[in-house]
């Protein structure tokens, strides 16, 4: 529970500071990148000098909401305030960290069961379905919303909880969604955008490599890969793998589910699903990953079978 004295604090944090960074985390989805940029809009109303961080590039997807928008990678400025966004430790900032700790001031703002405080204020609420949000209720207590903030952050929302569809949903989820709705912006453009829009090759390589995914242990465990093969016969890049999974968990019987996305020779990200009674954070960790109950990841080197066999070993030990 997020309690109005974190909010005060942060307030304050931001009221006295001139230039400001935020921070979104390596390989970003709509849930970091669309809360930054919400953030960003929010805090330039108060007349600060605000910029967004992240190691990676920004979605193609979000373009309708941030086609004008930058994200920096560092410029070697020491900001008066730094504020990491749904980033659950240092690591998840990736190279961007370095302009994080030259900060005068720190913060983060994060939903995740993994947190590991790295700033000077932690705002924590793991039973948000995303870290927007978090940022809804804050940007509201300092009467900063408008609507292209809360189209943002009704964008990062719906892609970090299944458009309502994930267990993570609660009671305030849907409170929240509906004072969104009494905002002035197109939501089922929205939805449509961040939820459901694919091109051509994303589909295409989601065809390819479903069509070869694996069962095991009487299909209560599914692993589905994508090599860079994959993604050169498609024209796709690792960004485009996003909802792949969901193919998988989706499947009667499935409890987990990896996929596993070569980044590099020998190196390889995982996103894990789980079902009913694994806990994928906890399978995450192992790894030295984390996340939330149903949906969290990591990194593992090596080659892709030895990879595989760890994440098969690791997803048979907790079956009931």
């Amino acid at each position: 529970m997020i309690k109005t004295t974190d909010f005060d604090v942060l307030e304050k944090k931001i009221k006295r500071a001139t230039d400001i960074a935020l921070f979104c985390h390596i390989s970003p989805d709509p849930d970091t990148i669309c809360s930054a940029f919400a953030m960003k809009k929010a805090i330039e109303k108060l007349k600060k000098n605000v910029k967004v961080f992240c190691d990676d590039e920004k979605l193609e997807n979000l373009n309708f909401l941030i086609a004008d928008e930058t994200l920096f990678k560092s410029d070697g400025k020491i900001y008066d305030l730094a504020i990491g966004i749904d980033s659950s430790d240092i690591q998840r900032i990736g190279n961007c960290s370095n302009t994080f700790l030259l900060a005068k001031d720190s913060a983060a703002i994060d939903h995740h069961k993994s947190h590991v405080q790295y700033s000077s204020l932690s705002i924590l609420d793991e039973n948000s379905s995303s870290c927007s949000e978090i940022i809804f209720k804050f940007l509201k207590y300092m009467n900063l919303l408008d609507n292209k903030v809360v189209q943002l952050l009704f964008a990062g929302m719906i892609a970090d909880n299944g458009c309502f569809q994930y267990s993570s949903v609660s009671k305030e989820t849907h409170e929240i969604a509906a004072e969104m709705y009494g905002y002035k912006f197109d939501v089922d453009e929205t939805i449509y955008n961040v939820f459901r829009s694919k091109r051509r090759n994303v589909f295409d390589l989601s065809n390819r490599v479903l069509g070869k995914s694996k069962f095991y242990e009487d299909g209560q465990i599914a692993i589905v890969r994508m090599t860079k093969e994959d993604f050169e016969a498609t024209n796709t890049v690792l960004s485009d793998t996003g909802g792949i999974i969901s193919s998988l968990i989706n499947v009667k019987d499935v409890e987990i589910a990896f996929a596993v996305s070569e980044v590099n020779k020998y190196s390889y990200k995982i996103s894990i699903r789980t079902k009913k009674y694994i806990d994928a954070n906890e399978c995450a960790s192992i790894f030295g990953g984390g996340g939330h109950v149903r949906a969290a990841g990591c990194r593992l080197n090596g080659h892709i079978e030895d990879v595989c066999d760890k994440l098969l070993k690791a997803a048979k030990d907790r079956l009931i």
